[in-house]
């Protein structure tokens, strides 16, 4: 064997060696690497299957086909004992045992046993629900006693506006706070507040109204329901024709074209003959109707459509952002970050319509604590508002961030992780002196 041999199969050698220290230090890292910008906060435990965003300091999650709450470290915290339990944790939150709801507390406690087919979550003031024992409705207080006893067929909108609805023998009528019948049962659906004075309700397929102490200020001449009341001006259809009224049901715009939208910074969408374009308040065409489809101002832009591709024009209805994009662009979280589509993949666009995140991506959420889930190749990961990719795709699944946590499965690990930015925590250890670095305290003379 020859020298130029030897030195060969002693530089072959080498290289292996080389190869697999190299592979052993990567392997000793695992998947994330000491440059991520993430962190597993925590894994889940044994027996979950399912988990949700953190609405809050609790989120749900399901064990074994039960359903408890975990806290932010992961510590189950109310057990998995529920066979359904509300999303959304609040101070009474909505669970069922066996084939009853009852509200249990943040502690997981029984405040109002369960004992009921059927019940609302409580009201936004957390005063009021409405309950259901064999098929009648009622509604019980945030102590769990009956307010009005069950005895209703159905009820709805729990004292909204003062006044709760409620149907009995096929009619819907009003009760007040107290439970006294200030509606009479003689209504086709379930009345409607539409305004802090203005109380919709149909009778024999037509649409009326009441003014806010329940007395009829308009008959039952309309044909469609209010949508939304904004700017003092509600949405009323006439005679296959549809206009606006005040709040107080005066008729302000005759009814005149084929659909109208709500008011948002003084004008309207409106179509006729199936196109669109835009009124003052005072029912004058101020934009003309020469669009495809639209949507409402906000911001002094208003999102229009034209041959299939939307774009944006301004209030003197100047074209801002020419029609490009495959959908109507909605407004995130993040002040101006709008989700578009165009030609088949999402991307996100500011203020300006410039895009913060090229449209590269098969699905993407919205943005939530500066970061959007998006998916590549069928894999998630995260983006910021600078579209740079700072949680690389290789989730499963995942949600967007809430409390500073997001819930992903990477395929093999159910659990949440937290966004660093790539900054190591110190360990308190290392921010406190050493016992013997710490200075003396003085000593104090006792007062006189």
């Amino acid at each position: 064997m020859n020298n130029k041999t030897v030195d060969m199969q002693d530089l072959l050698l080498r290289w292996g060696l080389a190869l697999c220290l190299v592979l052993a230090a990567v392997g000793a890292t695992g998947a994330q690497d000491a440059t991520a910008k993430w962190e597993w906060a925590f894994e889940l435990e044994a027996g979950i299957t399912e988990a949700k965003p953190f609405f809050g300091k609790l989120a749900r999650v399901q064990k074994n086909g039960k359903y408890g709450y975990i806290d932010t470290k992961g510590k189950m915290v109310i057990p998995a004992q529920f066979d359904w339990a509300d999303d959304h944790f609040t101070p009474l939150t909505k669970v069922m045992l066996g084939s009853k709801y009852g509200y249990i507390n943040a502690k997981g406690d029984f405040v109002i046993l369960p004992q009921f087919d059927a019940c609302t979550p409580f009201d936004k003031k957390g005063k009021y629900a409405s309950v259901a024992i064999n098929g009648k409705w009622g509604v019980v207080d945030k102590k769990g006693k009956f307010v009005i006893f069950p005895h209703y067929d159905n009820s709805m909108h729990v004292f909204s506006n003062g006044f709760m609805a409620v149907q009995k023998g096929g009619l819907w009528g009003m009760v007040n706070a107290k439970g006294k019948l200030v509606v009479p049962f003689m209504y086709d659906e379930a009345p409607r507040a539409v305004s802090k004075s203005l109380i919709e309700v149909r009778k024999n397929g037509a649409v009326g109204y009441l003014n806010g102490k329940a007395v009829e200020v308009h008959p039952h001449q309309y044909s469609s329901t209010v949508i939304d009341c904004q700017e003092g001006l509600c949405e009323i259809r006439q005679a296959g024709k549809s206009g606006y009224m005040n709040t107080k049901g005066k008729i302000v715009i005759e009814p005149q074209f084929s659909t109208v939208l709500f008011f948002t910074e003084g004008l309207a969408r409106i179509s006729i003959k199936g196109k669109y374009g835009f009124i003052d308040k005072t029912g004058k065409i101020v934009i003309n109707t020469q669009y495809d489809n639209a949507g409402f101002f906000f911001r002094g832009l208003a999102p229009v459509q034209l041959k299939g591709k939307w774009g944006y024009i301004n209030k003197d209805g100047f074209t801002v952002v020419s029609p490009q994009f495959d959908n109507e662009p909605w407004f995130s979280s993040v002040p101006g970050a709008k989700k578009v589509d165009r030609n088949g993949k999402c991307g996100f666009v500011d203020e300006a319509y410039n895009w913060i995140v090229q449209p590269l991506y098969e699905d993407a959420s919205f943005f939530s604590e500066g970061l959007a889930a998006v998916r590549e190749r069928g894999k998630w990961g995260f983006v910021n508002e600078r579209g740079e990719m700072v949680i690389p795709a290789t989730f499963a699944s995942a949600t967007e961030f809430m409390q500073g946590l997001a819930f992903v499965n990477d395929g093999k690990r159910l659990g949440y992780i937290r966004f660093t930015d790539g900054k190591k925590k110190k360990e308190k250890a290392e921010k406190e002196p050493k016992a013997e670095e710490k200075a003396p305290k003085e000593a104090t003379k006792p007062s006189k």
